[in-house]
């Protein structure tokens, strides 16, 4: 039987999936049921829980780890490491595919292909799939879709057999789905590859993988990686998307214990091959990674598009009812608020900026009235949740988060991405963002490439206020660009127009 209560000695158990209760598609956490298979369990059905990305019923699993115990669900084996077992004789075989473990095959077809193949079923499937043609029923595009499936599961298997000693279960599914049965001959090749390339594999994750693997520690595609992971991390942890390239090299130099001219070398050879960008600031030269190199070149290069295509709309076309709206809402707009009000009709790109009581928010319910009244369409959003419901409270209409404005979608290992792009823009005619600081240049990107060519956005926030989390000052950076219409709104006692 079971154990009574929580054992803290290891254990390995085989048996065969029976049901699986519970399955997180994403990171492969799973509850299931199985019908142990060891001598003192034999028998005996064992809750499992853990990183078991892509089991199936009637699958013969062995499972490594330790008994726990649930409050609420009892006794429960929790999985540290899985293999899947294959059957081997022709009634095992026989239950394995009848469980419908493997695509395109269900009790019936089972049936036939073991009848036919007995224990040589698994290796006509694997390596002679056109012989399953002679079955009556499966046609040669089925033969290859059996193959196929069962392909995968076994690549996935060598995956997790090789990646076992070094990354878990989970981590194993990210890196088949992202290269498929190439992976093992990936990592071996270039084990740095797993950190570059796979979303939630750190350097020194892979820097583990590839001592374990004999790569030596002044290899070139090891300095390599390192120097994109200290510009990486100060791209996240610092908020600068660029590193003076002394400083860099010195930096990845004591990170791996190389010297400094290896580094200069390995940097020459990412900037050949474009991964990382020099250029020179205030004369010095600085490093940045091509993405972020690449963001920056297209936020100025949208916003200059909005700016060139938008149609101006004449003042005739709103003074009147700028005039009614602020009869109706017993306000009267100073210099500066009627500017940017102004702007927002005939700009397709208005910077918006002031202190805490300048009045940014009576200037965006302005522009909200103004554009009912023209029957045009708008969106609000903003960095984060909290923002955009101070954004809701303060307009009186629906403020959207910027990730839920752009439709984020989970996506594969490398991270998530988002429904609404160039190819499915926003369909409002002006795009609305509050607190602007706080976006960083790869969420500007992105919410600019949504924007679509002819719609306006105005773009608020306040330059001394909370910084982006992620890389990049932007909306500070636009201030200063100086190449957009901005309007800068002082303290209600100092209204002056900026020269």
């Amino acid at each position: 039987m079971t154990p009574e209560k929580n054992d803290t000695v290891k254990e390995q158990i085989v048996g065969t999936v029976e049901k699986i209760s519970f399955r997180n598609e994403d990171n492969g956490y799973t509850v299931c049921r199985i019908t142990s298979k060891n001598k003192e369990y034999e028998g005996v059905a064992i809750t499992l829980v853990g990183i078991m990305p892509m089991i199936k019923v009637g699958e013969i699993i062995s499972a490594e780890g330790k008994w726990g115990f649930h409050r609420q669900y009892g006794r429960q084996f929790e999985v540290e490491y899985f293999e899947k077992q294959y059957p081997t004789d022709s009634a095992a075989i026989l239950q394995y595919l009848s469980s419908k473990t493997v695509k395109g095959i269900g009790p019936a077809t089972a049936a036939k292909i073991v009848g036919k193949f007995g224990e040589n079923t698994f290796d006509v499937i694997e390596n002679h799939p056109e012989q399953l043609a002679v079955i009556n029923g499966i046609s040669e595009s089925k033969a290859r879709e059996i193959a196929e499936s069962f392909r995968q599961q076994k690549e996935f298997r060598a995956i997790m057999m090789f990646c076992r000693d070094m990354l878990g279960p989970s981590t194993a599914m990210k890196i088949h789905k992202h290269w498929g049965g190439r992976a093992i001959d990936i990592i071996r090749e270039n084990p740095y590859m797993l950190c570059e390339e796979i979303n939630g594999i750190g350097f020194e994750k892979a820097d583990k993988v590839a001592r374990s693997l004999g790569i030596e520690g002044n290899s070139p595609q090891r300095i390599r990686s390192g120097i994109i992971y200290v510009l990486s991390y100060n791209a996240s942890a610092n908020g600068h998307t660029v590193l003076p390239r002394d400083r860099l090299t010195a930096l990845a130099a004591d990170l791996l214990s190389v010297d400094k001219e290896s580094c200069e070398d390995a940097l020459d050879v990412l900037t050949d091959r474009k991964k990382t960008v020099v250029r020179m600031i205030e004369g010095r030269e600085c490093v940045c990674l091509e993405k972020y190199m690449k963001a920056e070149s297209y936020i100025k290069d949208k916003l200059d598009m909005l700016a060139a295509v938008f149609r101006k709309s004449k003042e005739s076309d709103y003074i009147e009812v700028v005039s009614d709206i602020e009869k109706e809402s017993r306000i009267a707009y100073d210099k500066m608020q009627q500017k940017a009000i102004r702007f927002s009709q005939e700009s397709g790109v208005l910077l918006l900026t002031g202190g805490p009581g300048t009045g940014k928010t009576t200037v965006i319910k302005g522009i909200i009235s103004l554009l009912k009244r023209r029957n045009k369409s708008f969106v609000l959003a903003a960095p984060t949740g909290r923002a955009a419901k101070r954004m809701t409270e303060a307009t009186g209409e629906e403020a959207l988060t910027i990730h839920r404005l752009l439709e984020m979608m989970p996506g594969d290992e490398r991270g998530h991405y988002f429904a609404r792009n160039s190819d499915n823009p926003i369909s409002e005619d002006t795009v609305i963002v509050d607190e602007a600081s706080m976006i960083d240049t790869l969420l500007m990107e992105a919410l600019l490439r949504a924007v679509k060519p002819g719609s306006g956005i105005i773009i608020i926030g306040d330059s001394n206020q909370l910084p982006s989390i992620g890389a990049g000052n932007v909306f500070a950076e636009l201030l200063l660009s100086e190449r957009y219409n901005t309007v800068i709104l002082k303290k209600y006692s100092d209204r002056r127009e900026k020269a």
